[in-house]
Order: structure tokens, then C-alpha cells, then sequence
């Protein structure tokens, strides 16, 4: 529009800058935002007929070159600051210009690659308004078409308005990127526009790209925040679920079947037993069993009782267990009846196994203990670089943010089903074993070996 025109040259002439050095860094600061790079290069066109060459523009020939401009635009520099810095760029440029682009790429060392993108084009040539003015034959309209091998061109026109046309590559963009993109540059070209109005103090990073749709948009996209003081552990959010349905069936393994109530009071239990073994908040707790009932009650205990549970797949080579036991330090090992004979005299530590554990007059109630989200719920081992097991623990703010964003975005109810079939050493397990939990659905427990055959997940 005339009036933000207007202002813009009224800005730029405030900030002893010409237009084009406004545009420029409008669109130095669009790339930096879209591309997330500290630093951006771009082409700009060069008329190449400085003022100094006598008769210049009574030369015939095409003198024109795109040269380089490379900007790192810091988000707490002031902007006609930085403009003034850009001003004396184009200077220093303007005596370069007749300098071949090859010839750039070649000493920039890029080996005949490109050194930008997208090309910055503003022509400011009065031609319409001097027809105006003149005598005799009158032109009505002057069209002129351009192109560009680079993926994206912009094209100003300075008079009364500004006039963008941006073309580019249908290969490289979609018609709706290219006018989001359009509509970004213009709102950046207003947030300068403001600037007329009185001194400019604002910051390059103040400068707003976007509309009050799209930061509307992002508000609703970032409103993530969870309520840890309310919900401050993974046993607390599970304990809320059990209140509220405590008949409604909570793990099938088989034919068993556990509800809530059931499924809590056990781990309870056991979460009573573990902390007589002196596990509390930060305490690993290694857990070698098959998928069963079994591995769920313990890994609820382990957690209720504000312990870390340490998978170590009993599947596994025997000396990579025994590394992983040892370097996690866990006061015990928690185990199967059926595996005992495996660990005999290799653990180093207590062996326990689930099924022999006398647990009948232990509480059912949950354990007392101060669990916060900064605690550890669970610690796996990855393989690392250098195939030496590394341990990588997980609080619970992370695992409570990660289930709740689950369950916004997919929204289990008591109709579903959610089936455990990954091994337990891996990350994807945790969300298959906690979040049909907290959301009153049901756990089922694929058999041991299942996850290996396709049929057998099927029925």
C-alpha cells in the first residue's frame, strides 16, 4: 500500500539507509527464521554501471551481475544498527561488482557449487513515470518477464508501491510455501513500517514475521505445560486411574486377568518388600523376566516403591547382563523361578525370584515415599560407539510429558487395548506398559517370543 511505502522510505531515510538495504535485510532475516542458520547468503543483483563511468547509461550491453550478500543478523542487535552495517556492505560491494560470480565461487573453495539459493532483485527504475511525463508517444504499461535458475527469485519494483513477484522452481517449492513465504516478507516489511513512527529501539529478534493467526496457532501447539505439582510421579498418575476404576480390567496375560485394584494392590506389596531391601528415589533395580504378569508387578513395584527399574532381557548374552548389574550397582536382582538357575553364583547380589517371594503380609496399600519428577523411573542400556553397554536413565517429568502428549494426541479409553510385544530393554516398551495405565485401558501381554512371530501378535 502507498502509505506503508510511505513509511518504509520514510524509516530508511531516518536510518541514513536506502530502500534496497531495508530489503535486503528483511530478507536476510526471513531466511535466518526459516532455515534456523546463525549465518545466510543470498544473491543480490547489481546493475553494473557505477556513476563514476562517464555516460554509463548511454553504454548498449548487459552489465548486470548477482554478487554474494552474507549476513548473520544477531537477534539482540538494534535494527538501524544493523542496517547502517549492511549499507556499508552494499558500499563495499559496489566495488566489486564487475567481478564474474564464477570467479567468487571458485575462490570461496565451493568447488562449482552454488554459494546461495535465492536471489534479492529491487529495480527502482522510474521508466513509467518519465513516459508520463514526457511528449509525443505515450506507453500505457511497461511488462517486462525475468527468469532465474535459482529455486526461489524475488522480484521488487519500487514507484508509489511496492510490488513483489517471486518465482521459483516447482521442483524446490509448492505454490502455498512460496506465498506463506510472500506473506512472512511483507509482515516483517510492515513490523519496519512501525518503526517509523518515532525513534527505533527494537531489536532485530523483536521483529515480527508472523500474524496473530499463526502466533495464535503456535500458542495452542506450545501449550504443553503439565501439572507436576499435582501430578508429580508416575505412581501418582497410575493411583488416580486406580481410584477412579479400580474394577475395570487393567492387564490380561493368557488366561489371567487382572483388574486395578488387583494390579495395584500387588505392586504395592511388593514396593512394600523392596524398600525393606533399602530401595527408595534413585535406587536402579535390575528386573530379569520374560513377558508375564510377573514382569508388570514388577516393574510397578520397583517404580511405587521410588526405585529405577533396570531391564535386562533374559535373551541376552549372559556376560552383557552381568556387566550391565555390576556397573548399575542395583542392591538386587529380580528374576523368575524358572531363570534362578542361570544367575546361580554369577550376580554378585541378592537373586529374588518373583513367584517365591512371600509377600502375602506386606500392605496393599501404596508405599510412603517422596517421589519428585526430577527422579529416575527407568535406566536402559544402549550398546554405544564403542559396543560397551552405556546406561541411560529417564526421569519421570520426561515420561509423564511424553505419555501425557500420547494421550492428548491419541486419547486411549476403557474400550481399548493396547498389546506389549516390544522387548523391555527397548524405549518403545515403556509406553506400551504405563500409558494404557493411566488412562483406564487395558494391558495385554503378548507370550514370550511373540514379538519374533507376525501370526502369533495377530491372534
Amino acid at each position: 500500500a502507498p502509505d506503508v511505502t510511505s513509511a518504509l522510505g520514510a524509516f530508511a531515510r531516518r536510518e541514513r539507509v536506502t530502500l534496497n538495504t531495508l530489503l535486503q535485510g528483511a530478507w536476510s532475516l526471513l531466511l535466518q527464521r526459516y532455515s534456523g542458520q546463525r549465518s545466510v547468503a543470498f544473491g543480490a543483483t547489481v546493475a553494473g554501471r557505477p556513476t563514476a563511468l562517464a555516460d554509463a547509461e548511454r553504454v548498449l550491453g548487459l552489465f548486470i551481475n548477482t554478487l554474494p550478500i552474507i549476513q548473520a543478523p544477531g537477534p539482540q542487535r538494534l535494527l538501524g544498527d544493523w542496517l547502517r552495517d549492511l549499507q556499508s556492505l552494499n558500499l563495499a560491494v559496489r566495488e566489486h561488482e564487475h567481478t564474474p560470480l564464477f570467479d567468487i565461487q571458485r575462490w570461496a573453495g565451493q568447488g562449482g557449487r552454488a554459494l546461495f539459493d535465492t536471489v534479492l532483485v529491487f529495480e527502482n527504475y522510474p521508466v513509467d513515470s518519465a513516459l508520463r511525463s514526457g511528449s509525443g508517444v505515450q506507453f500505457g504499461q511497461v511488462i517486462s518477464r525475468e527468469t532465474t535458475h535459482y529455486p526461489l527469485t524475488v522480484v521488487i519494483h519500487a514507484g508509489d508501491t511496492l510490488d513483489l513477484q517471486l518465482s521459483y522452481l516447482l521442483s524446490a517449492f509448492d505454490p502455498a510455501s512460496v506465498a506463506r513465504l510472500g506473506e512472512h516478507l511483507q509482515n516483517l516489511l510492515l513490523a519496519m513500517a512501525a518503526e517509523a513512527q518515532g525513534p527505533s529501539k527494537v531489536r532485530l529478534g523483536q521483529l515480527q514475521m508472523l500474524d496473530s493467526a499463526e502466533q495464535q496457532r503456535l500458542s495452542q501447539w506450545n501449550a504443553t505445560r503439565f501439572n507436576y505439582a499435582q501430578y508429580p510421579s508416575l505412581p501418582a498418575l497410575i493411583a488416580e486411574q486406580v481410584r477412579a476404576t479400580p474394577d475395570a480390567l487393567a492387564l490380561v496375560y493368557g488366561d489371567t486377568q487382572l483388574s486395578y485394584g488387583e494390579l495395584d494392590a500387588r505392586a504395592n506389596q511388593l514396593a512394600h518388600w523392596l524398600q525393606t531391601q533399602g530401595v527408595g528415589p534413585d535406587v536402579p533395580v535390575a528386573v530379569c523376566a520374560e513377558r508375564s504378569v510377573e514382569l508388570v508387578v514388577a516393574l510397578l513395584g520397583v517404580i511405587k516403591a521410588g526405585g529405577a527399574y533396570l531391564p535386562l532381557d533374559p535373551d541376552h548374552p549372559r556376560e552383557r547382563l552381568q556387566s550391565m548389574l555390576t556397573d548399575s550397582g542395583s542392591p538386587l536382582l529380580l528374576t523368575q523361578a524358572h531363570l534362578l538357575d542361570s544367575w546361580s553364583g554369577a550376580a554378585g547380589v541378592p537373586v529374588h525370584a518373583l513367584e517365591n517371594l512371600a509377600l502375602a503380609t506386606q500392605p496393599q496399600t501404596a508405599p510412603k515415599v517422596d517421589i519428585n519428577p526430577e527422579n529416575l523411573v527407568y535406566c536402559l542400556y544402549t550398546s554405544g560407539s564403542t559396543g560397551k553397554p552405556k546406561a541411560v536413565g529417564n526421569r519421570h517429568a520426561g515420561l509423564l510429558n511424553r505419555l501425557q502428549w500420547m494421550q492428548d494426541e491419541y486419547g486411549l479409553n476403557a474400550s481399548d487395548r493396547v498389546l506389549q510385544k516390544t522387548p523391555y530393554s527397548f524405549d518403545v516398551s515403556v509406553w506400551e506398559f504405563f500409558w494404557p495405565l493411566l488412562s483406564g485401558a487395558a494391558l495385554v501381554m503378548a507370550p514370550p517370543g511373540a514379538h519374533r512371530d507376525p501370526q502369533a501378535l495377530r491372534e
